[in-house]
């Protein structure tokens, strides 16, 4: 029993060591010395909300093609002088909230269109673009339909508000407020049906996203700020981050999740969950804080304030193993360098001792798939703690007493690898 704790706390040993000298990488996509916000990507493009010609302009929308500090798409003089803000991009086309109305840009065109009045920022998904307007009494949320050149209402609730929409294809979600508290409703193009996804209580559900079929917003049944997800293909509904600390603005793209976190208490850090893996990961925690990040693939733009004013960053999620469909550990190395490893689906002792779903195996499948598999060194660590793991696991079975004691050695552990 006890070579077992020792071939487990060994393990550990040289992951704390593989921490000291591994780190991920985020880059700067503009730090022009004014500052910059509320960043959105589509692809290869990031736009954002500019003030370097603030006394002139107001506030602008910029253009970043990956290269350079941007270039302006909107930088008119309107009022206050001008307030560009909340914009959105899908491909080649890209809207804002331009002094409380709605403004299209055509990127292979160079065309500006004035689409209609607007209250809450814009979302749009392919020709599709979403928003809400002040109705009599309240905010009441429309579409238009680029292609046709049409605007539809989706939600005209006279005695509620319909906000912060988000749009995937023919679906359509936002925040309303007609039962209780801020609930999470959608909208289906094709069938023209309604449906409550999450609410009904006291208790506030915001800010909500759409990627296909999966919903994800920020939910406050728990007392505090989470992050849920409903898939609408198995109609299941899941937490996907309850740890204490605010987490909210999430956003997602496929099977990636990203939200702002302020978990570590320096006012907010970009955390990450891949749905299809079962992982979370840190994807900033720089110091200064990081705030409304927005995703495309692998590619996460978000606000910075690490260097005194708001920048904005980009960083790229690695490939997160698989833990469910491979025996052996392998790498594989793209033709861009970037190699990967495939995780198997050994028995974990550490699982075992605390708890799936516990915030240290958490904190340490986060650290195996966005630190320790991005290195020939790290990857044999991983590897070599899989073919420990399933002696360790028949060794130490249900060895409360030894349970115990390699629990408080690897608490140690992490409690080192929480201060680096």
């Amino acid at each position: 029993m006890q070579k077992a704790c020792v071939m487990l706390v060994s393990v550990m040993s040289m992951v704390v060591l593989g921490f000291s000298t591994i780190s991920a990488a985020d880059v700067p996509v503009c730090t022009e010395s004014h500052d910059q916000s509320s960043p959105a990507i589509s692809g290869d493009r990031i736009v954002w909300v500019d003030c370097r010609n603030e006394e002139r302009t107001g506030y602008d929308i910029y253009i970043n093609d990956l290269g350079g500090d941007g270039i302006p798409l909107c930088s008119e003089p309107g009022w206050k002088p001008g307030w560009d803000r909340s914009p959105a991009i899908s491909g080649g086309k890209v809207v804002w909230d331009g002094n409380g109305s709605l403004y299209l840009y055509d990127i292979a065109t160079g065309e500006e269109t004035l689409i209609a009045f607007i209250t809450s920022p814009p979302a749009m998904s392919g020709n599709r673009i979403v928003w809400s307007k002040r109705g009599d009494y309240s905010d009441d949320l429309y579409m238009y339909d680029i292609t046709t050149q049409k605007e539809t209402p989706i939600c005209t609730d006279q005695y509620s508000d319909q906000k912060n929409p988000s749009i995937s294809g023919d679906k359509i979600v936002w925040q309303d407020d007609r039962v209780l508290s801020e609930d999470i409703y959608m909208y289906d193009l094709t069938t023209g049906e309604e449906t409550l996804i999450c609410g009904g209580d006291a208790s506030a559900q915001k800010n909500p996203v759409i990627s296909g079929d999966r919903i994800v917003w920020m939910d406050e049944r728990n007392g505090d700020k989470d992050i849920y997800m409903y898939d609408l293909a198995n109609g299941k509904e899941s937490p996907i981050c309850t740890l204490s600390g605010a987490e909210w603005y999430p956003s997602i793209d496929g099977d990636k999740i990203v939200w702002e976190d302020d978990r570590n208490g320096d006012g907010g850090d970009i955390y990450g969950y891949d749905i299809a893996a079962g992982v979370e990961f840190p994807v900033c925690t720089a110091p200064g804080w990081q705030s409304s990040p927005k995703i495309s693939g692998n590619k996460v733009v978000w606000t910075d304030y690490r260097n005194g004013n708001y920048d904005i960053y980009m960083g790229e999620i690695p490939s997160v193993p698989s833990s469910t469909t491979t025996t052996a550990v392998s790498t594989t190395t793209t033709a861009s360098g970037t190699t990967t490893s495939t995780i198997p689906s050994e028995p974990c002792p550490v699982e075992q001792l605390y708890g799936e779903h516990s915030e240290e195996v958490a904190f340490l499948r986060c650290f195996r798939d966005d630190i320790l598999s991005q290195t020939p060194e790290g990857r044999e660590i991983i590897k070599l703690y899989y073919e420990l793991s399933p002696v360790i696991v028949s060794m130490v079975g249900g060895d409360g007493e030894l349970n115990e004691e390699a629990k408080k050695v690897i608490d140690g552990i992490l409690q080192l690898m929480s201060a680096k």
